[in-house]
């Protein structure tokens, strides 16, 4: 159910930006390849950081920065 979740918060996130904000398609799809390339750049860094201080600490230290 989670999965699910994110996937229909995904859309319709990318949808309401282009209603009530004005974005177009072409903005939302720069972001979603800027957010993918992130991800792709730096994920595996940031789960190694996670496992080695723990979620909470992570989150903690997150807020910080």
């Amino acid at each position: 159910m989670s999965g699910a979740r994110r996937q229909i918060f995904t859309v319709f996130a990318g949808f309401l930006l282009v209603e009530k904000f004005g974005y177009s398609a072409a903005d939302i799809t720069l972001l979603f390849l800027a957010n993918y390339a992130f991800n792709f750049m730096f994920a595996k860094k940031i789960g190694r950081f996670i496992g080695k201080v723990g979620e909470r600490k992570a989150w903690y230290l997150s807020m910080l920065v």
